[in-house]
């Protein structure tokens, strides 16, 4: 799986939203991620939506989620996009209430 030219721009467009400061999502306030178009890119057949989320400890933590319209992505593909959003080394694992795969990467213990 390699990105064109555009959706390489678009990733890199939702990674530079999301790694403000004040665009990093608190669970439990505000709008949720998802609903959010500059937390979100199409990559057809993917739904991608990248967060830094900052846990009630303080921990800042990549968050990705992925879907798709026909099926559950497989691991290695949410793998892969997590790679195209910066992620090094993500745990992967199943969404417990959404048909998706999520992707995280702590990057801060604490960031006050």
């Amino acid at each position: 799986m390699e990105l064109s030219p555009e959706q390489k721009r678009r990733v890199d467009e939702v990674i530079a939203y999301a790694a403000k400061p004040e665009h990093w999502y608190v669970p439990g306030g505000g709008i949720c991620p998802g609903d959010n178009p500059e937390h979100l890119c199409v990559i057809d057949p993917f739904r991608c939506c990248f967060t830094y989320t900052v846990f009630s400890r303080g921990a800042v933590t990549k968050h990705l989620t992925v879907s798709r319209a026909d099926r559950l992505p497989t691991l290695r593909e949410t793998e892969v996009i997590a790679q195209w959003f910066g992620m090094e080394a993500p745990g992967v694992g199943q969404h417990l209430h959404d048909p998706c795969l999520v992707a995280w990467e702590k990057i801060q213990w604490d960031h006050n």
